[in-house]
């Protein structure tokens, strides 16, 4: 079968050697459209083959879809995703104990059940030592960590989606 595009509407019909020289109707315009005599028919494309010089759209199509700029971008997106869930899961995954407020609520419940003698100990106990103390708090470390993931997971999450917007994008214009 030789593909013959219609006249009036370009529609590509299929049309059969059998056919060389009469005439049939387009289903797509129903309107009669003559079939050239054998000899041409036979120089036209077969209705199984793509011809990128006969449509040169359908030709763009092709290597556009899937062309390197957009797998590539597809790729760094889903990657950038990837990440930022890994990272969602590991902000959702700490809980942080306590807080400065929950610790010092903590001592002020302590301290009124300590003794005198205790109490003096405590405080010889943080004279003796600097106020500032060498590390931080667990829970502080652990709250620092929490937003460290929660800012990677934002981040990645964001970049991943421009990125994929961008692909999508420019595949639309390349179209």
């Amino acid at each position: 079968m030789h593909r013959l595009p219609c006249p009036h509407c370009q529609f590509d019909l299929e049309v059969s050697p059998a056919k060389a020289g009469g005439e049939i109707d387009c289903p797509e315009c129903c309107r009669s459209v003559s079939v050239p005599k054998l000899g041409e028919l036979r120089r036209l494309p077969l209705f199984d083959q793509v011809d990128a010089s006969a449509s040169p759209e359908s030709a763009a199509q092709v290597t556009r879809d899937g062309s390197p700029f957009f797998i590539l971008l597809a790729v760094i997106a889903a990657g950038l995703l990837a990440a930022a869930a890994y990272s969602a899961i590991r902000y959702a995954l700490i809980t942080v104990p306590i807080d400065t407020e929950g610790h010092i609520a903590q001592y002020e419940e302590i301290y009124p059940t300590l003794s005198s003698a205790e109490l003096i100990r405590e405080w010889e106990a943080i004279t003796k030592t600097d106020l500032d103390l060498p590390a931080p708090y667990r829970y502080h470390t652990m709250n620092s960590d929490k937003k460290a993931w929660g800012r990677n997971a934002a981040g990645l999450g964001l970049a991943g989606l421009v990125s994929l917007m961008i692909a999508v994008v420019t595949n639309r214009r390349g179209r």
